[in-house]
């Protein structure tokens, strides 16, 4: 158990990045609609 968590977590940190750039995005995307 303990030898999957450090694999684990550069695929967590991968993901986390992702989902902000999705973030990102989105609220770029909402202001060009409302500009």
């Amino acid at each position: 158990m303990p030898l999957s968590k450090p694999r684990r977590f550069p695929n967590d940190l991968q993901f986390r990045s992702l989902r902000l750039h999705h973030t990102v995005q989105h609220c770029l995307l909402r202001e060009r609609l409302l500009l």
